[in-house]
Formats: C-alpha cells, structure tokens, sequence
C-alpha cells in the first residue's frame, strides 16, 4: 500500500491521510494554544494592537457600520450572563464612580439638584396633590409615593406644575426631560 493512505477496511481507503512534514505546523513540548490557559496572550505587548490607535477617519466608518444596530434578546441576555458573579472590587468602585463625578457624568445639570425647594412645598402641598391624583402613580397607575416638578423647577409649587409618580416612573422621567414635559403639560390643559 503505498505511503499516505489508509487501509481498505478503515474509511474505504479513498482519502488520502493528513501528513505534515512542515515544522510550523507541530507543537513543541508543554505548548499551549492560543484559546487555552491563561488568557494572557492577548495581554500588553503581545496584542498585536499594542500601541496603536484608530484614526478618525476609521472610527467615523466604524460608527456608520454599527449605527442603528440593536442587540438581539437573546445576545442581551447572554451578555448579562457572562457578568453574573463579577465582583468588582473596592478600589474599581472607586475609580469609576471619580469618573462619573459632578461635571463629568452625562447626567450633570450644573448642581440643579442642589437647590432647595420653596416655602411652600411641605406636608400640605403634598398631601393636596396625593389626594388630588388618588394615591395613584399618573404614568403606570401603580400605588405613588414622589411628587414631581413638572417643568423641573423646584421652585415653582403651582398645582398644575406638581404630579404624583411612583419612584419607578419618577426615575424615567430624568431621561428626554422636554418629552416628559411636554406629556405632562398636555395632561393638566
């Protein structure tokens, strides 16, 4: 039989056996692939990226290719599964959340949220505007606890500018602040 081929009774002898004669195919002693171990043979130097950058230009292409695009639920889901369990530690707390301090967070208003609120808003005001809207949350219906400013003003305590929300619904209304206005507005006409 000649060299390279398999016997006739083992997989009916028409394929021919993989031989390698090349060296850079072979695996020296105690070697460890690329996927295996560690996980530090994409780390520091050894990433073939290591002191590189993106130019604009190819960040502005990689912006355009990923615009739009939403993850799937089931990529959601496998993402917030590959953190389960993932404790960070003190020290990483610390360093993110100096990151996210006062001006430098997103959310930032200028310390609008260090401003007090007038006289009048106590107990009072407060029970007026629960009893007015029933107890009731005025975006999901649920049992509401916080008053909210509509226009954001805490200084401003008119009773068409006051709504009773729940803490879920009243934690929404941070984000797009001029929708929010404008459907509660829309409400008390």
């Amino acid at each position: 039989m000649p060299k390279g081929y398999a016997k006739k009774g083992i997989n009916k002898g028409w394929f021919k056996k993989r031989t390698s004669n090349s060296k850079k195919t072979e695996f020296k002693k105690n070697h460890k692939p690329w996927n295996k171990g560690d996980g530090n043979y994409m780390k520091g130097e050894q990433n073939h990226f290591y002191g590189k950058k993106h130019t604009n230009e190819t960040k502005k292409i990689n912006k355009q290719k990923h615009l739009g695009k939403k993850h799937t639920l089931k990529t959601k889901t496998q993402m917030s599964k590959s953190r389960m369990g993932h404790i960070t530690t003190e020290k990483t707390r610390k360093k993110i959340g100096l990151a996210n301090k006062l001006e430098k967070n997103g959310m930032w208003l200028g310390g609008k949220s260090y401003e007090p609120y007038g006289i009048e808003f106590n107990k009072q005001l407060k029970n007026l505007i629960k009893e007015r809207d029933n107890h009731k949350c005025q975006i999901c219906f649920k049992k509401g606890k916080v008053i909210h400013h509509i226009d954001y003003n805490k200084q401003n305590n008119t009773l068409k500018n006051l709504i009773l929300l729940c803490q879920f619904c009243h934690g929404k209304t941070n984000q797009n602040r001029k929708e929010w206005t404008k459907l509660f507005k829309r409400k008390f006409k």
